[in-house]
């Protein structure tokens, strides 16, 4: 990616997205891990952490 192209982020659930979006992914971001064996978030609560590491504000 360059400086000023377009970024399209897709977000799911534990589930998963079907393998036929997975297929055309340039890159996959990897799971939120937390300090705790206990691993879930609500997506949109996953959305605010990821997009605050990204943008970095």
């Amino acid at each position: 990616m360059t400086a000023g192209q377009p970024v399209l982020l897709i977000f799911g659930t534990a589930h998963g997205l079907a393998p036929e979006i997975m297929a055309t992914m340039d890159a996959v971001l990897p799971p939120l891990k937390g300090g705790t064996g206990y691993n879930h978030l609500s997506v949109r609560s996953a959305v605010a952490i990821i997009l605050d590491r990204l943008l970095g504000r």
